[in-house]
């Protein structure tokens, strides 16, 4: 049976540019990390160890009725967010699901997937986006970065109530899962 252990939460008390998890244990399997979240510009930008770099994904995204793929190797790693500068919802939080397997691993590259959501309590505003990504580098990850992006490196704040939970998981043998 494999479990999943809350290995740390955070969530913005008033404005904050990131949420960061730092000193993460290496003994799961893998991480994942629930976030929900709203911000001023539309993208979320994700970073392992402090790193902007050696980042690839493609990025499968829907918005209303169009559908689009495309490529990063940036900053930003392709999940759309409830924006405030887009005119969403006041009350409208994306959710982002992100999962690193293997992140303890000293060798390269690492995955990841992401798939997240963007509602604005609208038919045509409403977006989803499912990255498969790899990190190319050798240094086990040992802290994660969440932050919303504009342009080139630019952070923008997140706004209150935006949280992160950050979940270790070890891999069992039955196939079963429980969270503790």
């Amino acid at each position: 049976m494999s479990a999943w252990t809350v290995i740390a939460h955070a969530e913005v008390g008033s404005v904050s540019s990131v949420i960061e998890f730092s000193s993460i244990p290496n003994t799961y399997t893998d991480l994942f990390i629930q976030f929900t979240g709203r911000e001023e510009t539309p993208f979320l930008a994700l970073r392992f160890n402090g790193s902007a770099s050696g980042r690839t994904t493609k990025v499968l995204n829907g918005g209303g009725t169009s559908v689009g793929t495309f490529a990063r190797s940036d900053t930003y790693v392709g999940s759309n967010l409830a924006s405030i500068n887009n005119g969403f919802s006041a009350n409208s939080f994306s959710n982002v699901g992100i999962y690193i397997p293997n992140y303890a691993s000293t060798t390269s590259p690492k995955s990841f997937s992401i798939e997240g959501t963007a509602d604005n309590n609208s038919t045509t505003t409403n977006f989803l986006n499912i990255v498969s990504g790899f990190w190319n580098n050798n240094s086990a990850i040992t802290s994660v970065t969440l932050a919303a992006w504009n342009s080139g490196d630019a952070q923008n704040p997140l706004v209150q109530y935006s949280s992160a939970t950050l979940y270790g998981i070890t891999k069992g043998s039955s196939g079963g899962v429980t969270v503790s």
